[in-house]
């Protein structure tokens, strides 16, 4: 009954982790530094892509499975959940125009790069958390193994670790690397 929902939570925490990792470069950028495009055009590329390739998917059905099984009320911190997804899909894109204009022509004031990846970040969290405290733990409650397991089934190719997935392994593995070394806010 659980890898669904264990894969959900996973991927979560890495996303937490690159939330991390955005907010200390964003930090550095607010106080001065040089903004090291290679780290946030990475995180970006990250979250603007595999939440919607792996992540979405798998929660999706969970949360129309969820759906059947709760009334009106019940599930509108679901049907919220969900609508938020077209918000910070949009926020990405709009810190993302404001980190490759400052990069080639520095057209936008610092203190604007850095509102917008604090919106990201915020947005973020703050979906996520919702979803961590509130949405997987009613999941685990109220869907059984057999429902989870036809999630699995329906949902194969966002939970293989396919060449397509093991790219965005890379990418996080690369990222924690130029962080650890410190080529991201300390150093570049």
């Amino acid at each position: 009954m659980e890898p669904v929902i264990n894969t959900l939570h996973d991927q979560h925490q890495r996303m937490f982790w690159l939330l991390d990792a955005l907010e200390s470069e964003i930090d550095a950028f607010d106080t001065g530094n040089a903004l090291d495009f290679y780290i946030i055009d990475g995180i970006l590329e990250y979250i603007e892509t595999y939440p919607d390739r792996f992540h979405r998917p798998i929660e999706s059905s969970v949360y129309q499975a969820m759906r059947m099984r709760l009334a009106g009320a019940e599930a509108a911190p679901i049907e919220r959940i969900e609508s938020e997804h077209g918000g910070l899909g949009a926020a990405v894109r709009a810190l993302r125009n404001a980190v490759e204009a400052n990069t080639r022509t520095m057209m936008f004031p610092r203190a604007f790069v850095v509102e917008k990846a604090r919106d990201v970040i915020h947005g973020f969290r703050r979906h996520m958390t919702t979803e961590e405290e509130q949405i997987l733990p009613l999941a685990r409650e109220i869907l059984s193994a057999e429902e989870l397991e036809g999630i699995a089934l329906r949902n194969g190719d966002a939970l293989a670790d396919d060449g397509e997935e093991q790219r965005f392994v890379t990418l996080y593995r690369t990222i924690g690397r130029q962080v650890e070394i410190g080529l991201g806010a300390s150093g570049t």
